[in-house]
């Protein structure tokens, strides 16, 4: 497009040149002009070829300058550092997958990814290390910690291959549930102490009211028996 473009501003034909010079003698200047128009047109047609042969030809250039500059800056590094870069750019990709992994598997409770790099014979930078902080504290009761050492565990074996870092947190996440899970198991131990202890103290209820009723039973037999008595008392009396 620039080449085509910059064709627009064409070359001044040698009759308007000509024409400058004799501007003196218009009646010559007539004459140049009749007599020298088609070879002017031809002229300019030439002139018109040859640009644009000219601006394909530097076109075609570019393009192999260009592709020279290319094939220049992949043969500038000699062939241990291109395997170097390669090295390097397989490891950027391992590192921040590996991240990833942790950041997805433990959603609320991972923190944001962290990197270390280094400088490659490019001098590019690449990734060769990195971390995801996980918040492995205890929840408020037994059964959310349960929960939560769960998905600790899953975000520590999350990537494909889990670091030495990484299993140390997955068996503390294990551990954190064991104790959780025994926790509960108390819990429901105690759950069930009290319930018999509750039943026991129903059950002496009951007795009592039991007793009771048997005494107010009692008492009322003997005050019939004291009644009759007075009664027969008073009948022999009369």
């Amino acid at each position: 497009m620039l080449a085509l473009s910059s064709l627009n501003s064409q070359p001044i034909p040698g009759w308007a040149i000509k024409s400058n010079i004799n501007n003196s003698n218009s009646q010559s200047k007539d004459i140049d002009l009749g007599l020298n128009t088609s070879e002017d047109k031809s002229n300019q047609n030439n002139s018109f070829n040859n640009a644009v042969d000219n601006s394909s030809s530097s076109a075609e250039g570019q393009n192999k300058n260009y592709e020279n500059k290319n094939e220049t800056a992949e043969n500038e590094f000699s062939k241990a550092e291109q395997r170097e870069i390669e090295k390097l750019k397989r490891r950027d990709r391992e590192v921040r997958a590996h991240e990833m992994a942790h950041q997805s598997a433990g959603g609320q409770y991972a923190g944001s990814a962290s990197y270390s790099y280094t400088t490659g014979p490019d001098n590019r930078r690449y990734a060769v290390g990195g971390s995801v902080d996980i918040e492995t504290s205890p929840s408020k009761t037994p059964e959310e910690t349960v929960k939560k050492a769960d998905q600790i565990k899953r975000a520590a074996t999350a990537p494909a291959q889990p670091s030495g870092a990484d299993l140390q947190i997955a068996a503390k996440a294990a551990r954190m549930k064991m104790e959780a899970q025994a926790e509960l198991n108390k819990k429901e131990i105690s759950g069930e102490d009290e319930e018999t202890e509750s039943s026991r103290e129903i059950n002496k209820k009951e007795d009592s009211i039991f007793d009771n009723k048997y005494l107010i039973n009692q008492r009322e037999s003997s005050y019939q028996n004291s009644s009759r008595k007075i009664s027969s008392n008073q009948g022999f009396a009369a």
